[in-house]
């Protein structure tokens, strides 16, 4: 009976702590309110402000141009917010289909590791089941670019983008596994251009849908938009930007970011830095670097 003692006594330090981080089906049910029918996934709220960081991403701001060169590019993201620690690769490419007037872009997050407190779990209302869950993989965004018009001073472009459902982790309210679309008009204006550089300034305005899991509401619809300004020469470009995205269901629905960004490009290889303060609706701060190869 002694010699069992120790091993008691190990399986105690190993267990607990696990033991003691779980919660049962019944902590759960107090915290939603579970009227006893209602699948589990319908208690979660399908809007940035009550998920990941990756979640439902606002789309970034373009030149309103096309990008005539192929690439593939890869980046480390940190987003820091009280109760929640995320860190996550993501891909990146472009294939120019016409020059100078068709292109295909996507990103997708293939894998993210998280870190969330007792507190927002219980306010995201994370399923039992996923209460200690720390990794997740997120859904594909391809977006066709189409070019309108390229004069001497101004872009415009159309970008039709979609999400596809390839996430999980639902349950632990990090990704949706469900589909969107967003369409835009993207739009870049040259305020100043000397010999070896050019100043910019870029805007977009268009619509943004995404599937949730009200049945009295499946869809959110959202008014997108955003506004900066772009600084390039023959190496160096930087950008400063805010850009959102306002649905109607009032759920956290309503991100709004700011986005200061600066890449380093040689021949073929592109170097870049970034920092992003979410102001409304998304409390992350993310810092995101990345390297992209181009041919």
């Amino acid at each position: 009976m002694k010699h069992l003692i120790p091993v008691i006594s190990l399986l105690v330090v190993v267990l607990l702590p696990s033991l003691t981080r779980s919660q049962s089906h019944e902590w759960w049910a107090e915290n939603v309110n579970w009227d006893g029918i209602t699948h589990w996934s319908r208690y979660i709220t399908i809007s940035p402000g009550n998920m990941g960081p990756n979640a439902l991403p606002v789309p970034k701001l373009s030149t309103g141009a096309v990008q005539n060169q192929n690439y593939l590019g890869i980046s480390s993201s940190l987003h820091l917010r009280s109760g929640d620690q995320t860190l996550n690769p993501t891909l990146y490419g472009n294939y120019a289909f016409v020059k100078d007037k068709v292109s295909f872009d996507f990103h997708w997050v293939p894998v993210e590791f998280f870190k969330q407190s007792h507190t927002l779990k219980t306010e995201r209302k994370v399923f039992h089941e996923y209460y200690d869950v720390m990794r997740a993989s997120g859904d594909i965004y391809l977006n066709t670019r189409i070019q309108i018009m390229s004069r001497r001073k101004t872009n415009l472009g159309l970008r039709l983008g979609y999400k596809f459902a390839t996430s999980n982790k639902i349950g632990a309210a990090r990704f949706t596994d469900s589909p969107g679309y967003y369409f835009d008009l993207s739009a870049g204006y040259l305020l100043r251009k000397t010999s070896n550089s050019e100043l910019r300034m870029l805007g977009m305005m268009g619509f943004y849908a995404w599937q949730t899991n009200k049945p009295h509401l499946l869809q959110d619809d959202a008014f997108l938009t955003g506004l900066g300004i772009r600084w390039t020469d023959s190496r160096v470009e930087t950008e400063a930007s805010i850009r959102s995205y306002i649905g109607y269901m009032n759920n956290g629905d309503k991100p709004v970011i700011a986005l200061l960004k600066s890449s380093y490009r040689l021949e073929k290889i592109s170097l870049s830095a970034s920092i992003q303060q979410g102001l409304h609706d998304y409390k992350y701060t993310s810092f995101e670097t990345g390297f992209y190869y181009y041919w």
